[in-house]
This record gives structure tokens, sequence and C-alpha cells, in this order.
């Protein structure tokens, strides 16, 4: 029984100690097979993953490519979209509101909301036509007025320049028959009353003529004439207006000037009606100077009339050129106002100044048409 039990002992120790070095002998063949399997496994892994890599890197650059350009013709595209859908229809509403605006007429307006694009234009676009409106009907307005009161100018001009047609054929009778009484009278004490009477006469036949000539719209006659050619008879005829005053005249006249196209006429009578002038205001001694200039860059004409008289007040010469405006007692205040009518007829333009020293210049620029 005890040899049985020791023997059960035996057995089952060398059951355990042969387990025990099977066990130990497979977890080491295992473990070098695992070793092995996993060795081979990674060396399999490395292969696939790096041919697998280099695919994967064609494909995702291609793909990249792909998509980059996708993107790029889907940008392009929204943005034309954008482009067709809101300002490209907005261009051709502003266009369409210019034209009609340019057709007269200014209640078209822009509709386009505030919130697209070109809104916050299309409101100030509306705001100048607002503007623009107003303006338009303030200027009728003014221009209504201006068109009755012009109407009533002319008809008081009218109606003045047949007044004085009327009362001119008398007064030139009566200047006439003065005269013949004055050469043919013998008494000395009826002569100096007579001299008046005929010189109050001329006087006002005076202010007539400058009156009908101011209210008669004469169309000018225009002709190549060249200006010192103009000027030279005029100051010789003014030599023999002096009323025994010591003047003498200066002409400083440019060489070269070109022909200028003008009223003869009437451009005679400007020059002579701004040196009678000149003379009048010369008390005793002076000078009166013409001179004459060409502006090539600009093409106009400078004709100067500068005296040493006494000069106008410098609160005056704002209004020299007005109707009726006058510094002398026996003047019409017309002279001066026909001068200017002249000159505005032939686009041009005058204005004077007094001289640092005594008198004043007066100023005619002209344009010069180039042939």
């Amino acid at each position: 029984m005890k040899k049985r039990s020791f023997r059960s002992i035996i057995t089952v120790m060398l059951v355990v100690v042969i387990s025990t070095i099977s066990y130990s002998a497979f977890h080491i063949y295992s473990h070098q097979l695992e070793k092995r399997i996993y060795s081979e496994f990674e060396k399999s892994i490395v292969e696939y993953s790096l041919d697998e890599f280099d695919g994967n890197h064609a494909f995702i650059r291609n793909s990249s490519l792909i998509f980059t350009v996708s993107m790029v013709f889907i940008i392009i595209a929204f943005v034309l979209f954008i482009h067709y859908r809101f300002v490209r229809r907005s261009l051709r509403e502003f266009n369409d509101t210019i034209q009609d605006v340019n057709k007269g007429d200014l209640h078209s307006r822009l509709s386009i909301p505030e919130t697209k694009e070109l809104g916050k234009l299309g409101k100030n676009f509306n705001s100048m036509l607002d503007r623009f409106q107003v303006a338009q009907r303030e200027l009728k307005e003014f221009h209504t007025k201006e068109l009755r009161s012009n109407y009533k100018l002319a008809t008081i001009g009218e109606m003045a320049a047949r007044l004085a047609h009327e009362i001119r054929n008398p007064i030139t009778g009566i200047a006439n028959a003065i005269e013949i009484i004055v050469n043919d009278t013998n008494d000395p004490e009826n002569l100096p009353i007579l001299e008046e009477i005929q010189r109050q006469a001329k006087r006002v036949n005076d202010a007539i003529s400058d009156l009908l000539k101011y209210s008669r719209k004469k169309d000018l006659d225009l002709s190549l004439y060249k200006i010192n050619k103009v000027i030279k008879p005029v100051v010789s005829f003014l030599r023999n207006q002096l009323d025994n005053k010591e003047i003498k005249f200066e002409l400083k006249l440019m060489d070269g000037i070109p022909p200028l196209r003008f009223d003869k006429k009437q451009m005679e009578d400007v020059l002579l009606n701004l040196g009678l002038n000149a003379i009048q205001a010369i008390q005793e001694k002076g000078m009166i100077t013409f001179q004459t200039e060409f502006n090539s860059n600009e093409s106009r004409l400078l004709i100067y009339v500068s005296d040493t008289g006494k000069g106008i007040p410098e609160n005056e010469l704002s209004t020299v050129f007005h109707p009726f405006f006058t510094t002398r007692s026996e003047g019409t205040g017309l002279g001066l106002a026909v001068v200017k009518d002249t000159i505005d007829k032939h686009r041009g333009e005058i204005w004077v100044v007094n001289n640092k020293g005594s008198g004043c210049t007066f100023t005619i620029s002209l344009p010069v048409e180039r042939e």
C-alpha cells in the first residue's frame, strides 16, 4: 500500500516534470516560431506598405489636382452667376435710367435695393436726380419770369424807340431852324440865347440817337479786316475833336496781327466812342494811347484805350457799362452800353481799370478765328 502510494507520487511527479519540460520546450519553440512569423510578416508589411504608399501618393496628388481645378471652376461659375444675377442687371438698370434722363424723363428712378450690390450707388444716383429735378424746376420758373420781364422790357424799348423817333423829327427841324436864325441874326443880345437853344437841341438829338442806336439790334456785317487799319483813321478823326485841349495821341500797334472777322462800321463806333470818352475825361492836357496786341496762345486780339484823365471812382467801375450810367452832367449814359453790346455780339469781352497814376484803361478782348 505504501509502495503503490509512493509509485503514484513518483508517477505524478514525473508527469508533472515531463509536462513542465514539454511546456517549456513548446513555449520556446512557439516563441521562436512566433518571432519568425512576425519577422516574415513585418517584412511583407513593409514591402506592401511601400508599394501602397507610392500608389496612394500618386492617387492623392491626382485627386488634389482634380479637386483644385474643380473648385476653381466652381468659384468662377459662382462669380459669373453673381455678376449676371446682380451686377450686370443693376448696370443695365443704370443704363436704362440714364437713357431715360437723357431723353428728358427726370421722373425715372432706379429700383435697386440697398442690400444688393450697387444699391448705395443707386440711392445716391436717385438723390442726384431729385436735386437736379428741383434745380430744373426752379430754373424753368426763373426763365419764365425772365421771359416775362424781357417781354415787358422789349415792349417798353419798342415804345421808347417809336417815341424817340417821333420826337427826333421835330427836334431836328427846330435845330435846323435855330441854326439858320443864328447865322442870319445881327442881334448880339439874343445871339447867346439862340446858341444855347441850338446847343440844347443838339444835345436832345444826340440823346435820341444814342437811344435809337441802343434799342435797335442791328445784325453784324462780318468781314475780314486788319484792326490797325481801322484804328488809324479813327485817331485821325479824334484829333479834330479836342475842343482846344492839349491832348497827344500815341499809337502802339503791334505788327503782324492776323486779319479779324468783325463789323467794321460798328467797331469804328466802338473805338470812336471810347476815344471821345477819353477826350472828355481829360481836363486840359493829357495823352490818349491806342495799343494792340495778339495773344497767339489763346488766339485773341487785345485792344487797349487808355487816357490820363480823372479816372472812374472805384465803386462805379462795375456799373460803367450799364445803360444810362454817366459821370457827366451832359451825358446820356448809353455810349458805353452800346459799346459793350457790340463787343458781346462779336463774342468778345470788355472791361475797365484805373491806371496807377491817373486816368483809366479800357481793354477789349476779341477771338481770332483760324482760317
